[in-house]
């Protein structure tokens, strides 16, 4: 539980500019990291924006060097590695472990045989007959009436 209030945590406090820094204007997402202004244009970058910029132009590094480049927290780019939003070389691949068998990851929380795995046992558990058995009705939705 503490580590799922870590991650919700880190999660709330990455940077995504509300407000333009040059107007105050309001700022429309754009797409992998970036926002523009709806007033003026300007061009603003999240966190993953920050790395991802960081990495084209410079490409393959630590993530020590990217957050002392970018200002982006260490852990906030762990968690971009968890998410799989970025990859890590094959050399550095023992940073990351897959939380099911523990084999070494470029990215993401499960190798690929256990995401198939747990993918498999989680449409078992939510197939239509699965659901029907459960519900009596054959897995059909339906609305739900609240009592007078």
């Amino acid at each position: 539980m503490k580590e799922a209030n870590r991650i919700l945590a880190e999660k709330m406090l990455r940077e995504k500019p509300m407000k333009c820094a040059e107007c105050g204007a309001e700022m429309q997402y754009l797409g992998r990291g970036e926002y523009r202004c709806d007033a003026c244009g300007n061009i603003q970058l999240d966190d993953f924006g920050k790395v991802r910029k960081y990495l084209d132009e410079h490409g393959p590094t630590s993530y020590f060097e990217i957050s002392q480049a970018t200002g982006v927290r260490r852990s906030v780019i762990k968690e971009m590695l968890l998410e799989s939003r970025l990859e890590l070389r094959e050399q550095a691949g023992s940073f990351l472990r897959c939380e099911k068998c523990g084999c070494t990851l470029k990215s993401g929380r499960f190798c690929p045989d256990c995401y198939n795995q747990l993918n498999g046992e989680m449409k078992k558990v939510y197939s239509v007959e699965a659901m029907g058995e459960k519900t009596g009705e054959n897995g059909r939705m339906r609305f739900v009436t609240k009592p007078k």
